[in-house]
């Protein structure tokens, strides 16, 4: 049987290796009057270790079904853009309060049924000058409800930022794919 669902989880199928996620410094020396210093710069850049370890922690607060420790990974003023069917109510533009509470909501729901979550297809790109990331990745989840098994696929979009020294994510879009 074939579904339009969107699960408000949808959004946060991530996969990634336990890395640092902090600022990189660089070391750089100088010389004046005959003394040498070292001296350390914070780097603005962002690199792909440090995306997969955003998103492994984002994933592990998924998946704990912790709202507020995944909003952590978010900015202030994140955008959240979920474009789903027209009969399910099209497109939605939340900002994190909203979409902590659309979580919270969906992981009520989800207690006690057989829950299934998978993310396939990740991709990171880190912008030339390096000072964002874009992830892209395939969501599929499912769970039963009423001896019937509901599915999921969401397609995502993130774009990540350095904000306050930490990696968060400034735009998530998922968009409610056909599924099988």
């Amino acid at each position: 049987m074939r579904h339009h669902l969107f699960i408000a989880l949808a959004f946060m199928g991530l996969a990634a290796s336990p890395l640092s996620a902090t600022a990189s410094t660089t070391q750089t020396s100088s010389t004046v009057q005959g003394s040498t210093f070292q001296i350390a710069e914070a780097s603005t850049g962002i690199t792909e270790a440090e995306v997969k370890v955003l998103l492994a922690r984002m994933q592990a607060a998924a998946k704990a079904h912790n709202a507020d420790k995944l909003l952590s990974y978010f900015t202030p003023d994140a955008k959240i853009v979920a474009q789903m069917p027209e009969e399910m109510g099209g497109r939605m533009t939340l900002d994190p309060q909203l979409y902590k509470n659309l979580l919270q909501k969906g992981w009520s729901v989800l207690k006690g049924k057989q829950y299934t979550y998978d993310v396939k297809n990740i991709q990171i790109k880190v912008f030339p000058g390096k000072d964002k990331a874009m992830v892209s990745d395939e969501t599929h989840e499912s769970f039963r409800l009423n001896n019937e098994t509901i599915t999921s696929v969401t397609h995502q979009q993130m774009l990540i930022v350095r904000h306050q020294g930490q990696l968060k994510v400034k735009v998530l879009k998922g968009q409610a794919a056909e599924t099988p």
